[in-house]
């Protein structure tokens, strides 16, 4: 079955429904308003839609999974969040499933975790996540 084939029966648009819990979870202070900007949203969902839809490095491995987040390869930092070079170009840009957005960004660095009913919890300072299967 070709990778078009299988977007069209994906749930539309999986990149956006990721954006409220992101915006809540994950983002920095300092880009709050850069994420929230109507030129990101365009170009977050045009870019998305050019590549297909489809997580990047797992089509690459011949998998087909929904994108969910249209990721920087270049992180965004204060030093570069007003420089569209960084911010809105194409080349910096990798559209990934959660699971390979996870692996790019190591996981002492994450501020939420996912329980078991898969509810977000956010990780205070030092605080490590309870697993409650080896409980």
């Amino acid at each position: 079955m070709s990778p078009f084939l299988v977007f069209l029966l994906l749930p539309r648009k999986p990149w956006l429904n990721a954006g409220a819990f992101f915006m809540e979870f994950i983002m920095q202070d300092y880009a709050v308003s850069f994420y929230k900007s109507k030129e990101w949203k365009q170009c977050r969902a045009a870019y998305a839609k050019s590549v297909g839809g489809l997580c990047e490095r797992c089509f690459a491995k011949g998998m087909i999974v929904p994108g969910v987040i249209v990721h920087h390869k270049t992180h965004i930092s204060p030093e570069n969040i007003t420089n569209p070079l960084v911010t809105l170009n194409w080349e910096n840009l990798e559209l990934l499933c959660r699971d390979c957005h996870g692996e790019e960004h190591s996981a002492n660095t994450r501020r939420y975790w996912i329980d078991g009913a898969g509810k977000a919890h956010v990780i205070s300072h030092g605080e490590l996540p309870v697993c409650n299967t080896h409980k």
